[in-house]
């Protein structure tokens, strides 16, 4: 859970709720009055609440209008807590089934944390021994920073003892298991192996498996980076322009033809969004969901290209994210949208600097770069 808690009061206005949200970048706040939970008002209710910019009022009279509006009015009063006693998956099974996002920890009376999608996912990451960082080089041969690790996938081979075999080999191997899970294999009967291996030399460990009769399905380092001499990365970079899908169509279309797997990376400038951004005054989502749903909108033309799109969402300096996120050195190339003249991130209505990242990563970019031109094919 996270912990301490931000709380707000009743008789507090909404806005004091969104100034808390946005200060500690929380989408929920347990409102307690005299020690004790009364209700709970999220970002969407806040969202909901506020004045929409589309009317007659001056901004002084919305202004008061957001002082005014106690919390009291817009929480959701009927809330479901859980115990620090509560299982971690009987937490995420109620966030599940009452499709919501947080669950305030209740000791007694008092509010002593709160559970989110946000803490189940980092525990779920935590279990499987994720988030470790690796330097990569090409192919198999991958080499880790000391101490840091990679995940197998393992169909077992034969025999009554092959779990015990893998581990044999693993421990020959100096390698210290972190996570294991068992899965159905593909035929009947058989089993599959997801592991989580601290190792600086998976390629060895890869070449035991094989030679035991155990077939490697997929080896991916822990940054998330799948490795294979087969596919090659190309690192596609967007700001979430119009211009954007037509840039991750052109990459997909290359990915399909040529066998290489695409990372898409939105990078928008830091500062540059708030909550309660609209794409238009009677459009109620915030920021994440406009987000969200640039993300899904580019993992859908992979679909329709089978081939299939990571994605990510950077805030940051576009140029110093770029030149990060190369510097794993695993991919081949970089595909880019060449924009002239400079224009404003559209769907957000963001003000996008004018540096020009395409002229600059063909300068700076360790690996090719292919400028996409609205005209180009996809």
């Amino acid at each position: 859970m996270s912990r301490p808690v931000i709380t707000i009061a009743p008789e507090e206005s909404l806005a004091e709720a969104r100034g808390l949200m946005v200060k500690h970048e929380i989408r929920r706040l347990p409102v307690v009055e005299d020690g004790r939970l009364v209700g709970i008002v999220s970002d969407r209710d806040v969202r909901t609440a506020w004045p929409s910019t589309a009317t007659t009022f001056a901004a002084h009279e919305l202004g008061y209008l957001v002082d005014r509006l106690a919390i009291r009015e817009v929480m959701q009063p009927n809330v479901l807590t859980v115990t620090p006693y509560t299982r971690l998956e009987e937490a995420a099974r109620l966030l599940r089934d009452r499709k919501i996002g947080g669950l305030p920890v209740v000791s007694g009376a008092q509010v002593v944390g709160i559970i989110t999608e946000t803490d189940i996912f980092r525990a779920f990451q935590e279990v499987i021994g994720s988030g470790w960082g690796c330097r990569l080089e090409p192919g198999w041969g991958c080499r880790l920073e000391a101490g840091w690790g990679c995940r197998l996938e393992v169909e077992l081979g034969p025999g009554r003892d092959a779990l015990g075999e893998v581990l044999g080999l693993l421990r020959s191997h100096g390698a210290v298991l972190v996570s294991l899970d068992t899965l159905p294999g593909t035929e009947a009967g058989g089993r599959t192996l997801d592991m989580t291996v601290k190792t600086g030399t998976p390629d060895s460990i890869v070449s035991a498996l094989e030679r035991s009769g155990h077939k490697v399905l997929t080896l991916n380092m822990a940054t998330g980076y799948p490795t294979s001499p087969a596919q090659p990365m190309v690192l596609v970079v967007v700001d979430g322009t119009a211009q954007s899908e037509h840039v991750v169509r052109v990459a997909c279309r290359l990915a399909s033809e040529h066998g290489v797997l695409p990372r898409v990376l939105l990078v928008v400038p830091p500062g540059s969004h708030a909550p309660d951004l609209r794409i238009d005054p009677a459009d109620p989502r915030c920021f994440d969901e406009i987000i969200g749903g640039l993300l899904a909108a580019f993992r859908d033309i992979g679909d329709k290209y089978q081939v299939r799109v990571d994605t990510e969402f950077r805030s940051g300096d576009p140029m110093e994210e770029v030149r990060a996120e190369l510097a794993h050195g695993v991919y081949s190339f970089v595909i880019v949208g060449k924009r002239s003249p400079h224009h404003h991130l559209g769907l957000l209505h963001l003000d996008v600097e004018k540096d020009d990242l395409p002229a600059r990563l063909e300068v700076e970019s360790p690996v090719p770069v292919l400028l996409v031109t609205p005209g180009m094919d996809s």
